[in-house]
């Protein structure tokens, strides 16, 4: 059975709905999310996704993840020295997540809104802001907030989306067999048409 998200008033995914269950029991609890997100025994796929990241978007010394999880990328690019990567930070909006973490990377972790990112770091200017199947659990208002903010935060900004079946959506519209929170389900021209008119 499907587990449908309460929304906040303003139709955003409440940070409570990324719990023990969404992480854990994804399938099992009807979110359709995670069916565990474990890798701490398994370091070298994070080293992986660090590596892959750098190579595709790379070089950078400073790297800003939104949507970070428990910071598994984060966590591999901490054991890749070769990189030179000064200084990293993730931000999610799930507690659980960071509580969850690794203990190595959780320093560079932080609990948050990325829609509010600007608020959110001290430091004011990043080589690289990525996120991975992230702004499809923002509101529209949210998705444009974040990349307007990550606009000026950052000298490159990559953010790979989940389109689902390509359509466009009615915002909230999420089907039976998606991630309940994907409450942004679009196509790829409509995201291509928020990028530039936020890049443009």
């Amino acid at each position: 059975m499907v587990k449908k998200v309460v929304l906040n008033a303003d139709g955003s995914v409440p940070g409570s709905w990324y719990d023990e269950e969404y992480w854990e029991r994804g399938a099992e609890s009807g979110k359709l999310s995670y069916n565990g997100n474990e890798y701490r025994n398994n370091l070298d796929a994070c080293k992986m996704w660090a590596s892959d990241t750098y190579d595709r978007w790379g070089p950078f010394k400073s790297y800003l993840e939104l949507g970070c999880g428990r910071g598994w990328s984060i966590w591999g690019m901490m054991y890749l020295p070769e990189l030179r990567i000064e200084r990293f930070l993730g931000v999610d909006i799930s507690q659980y997540a960071i509580d969850t973490a690794v203990d190595q990377v959780r320093p560079f972790l932080k609990v948050g809104d990325i829609s509010k990112i600007n608020e959110l770091v001290s430091h004011q200017h990043w080589d690289l802001i990525f996120s991975n199947d992230v702004l499809e659990h923002l509101t529209f208002s949210q998705a444009q907030s974040c990349l307007r903010r990550s606009r000026d935060l950052g000298i490159r900004v990559v953010n790979l989306i989940s389109i689902g079946d390509g359509a466009n959506r009615p915002d909230g519209d999420v089907p039976a067999d998606q991630d309940q929170s994907h409450i942004l389900l679009k196509s790829k021209d409509w995201w291509v048409a928020l990028f530039q008119s936020v890049f443009s």
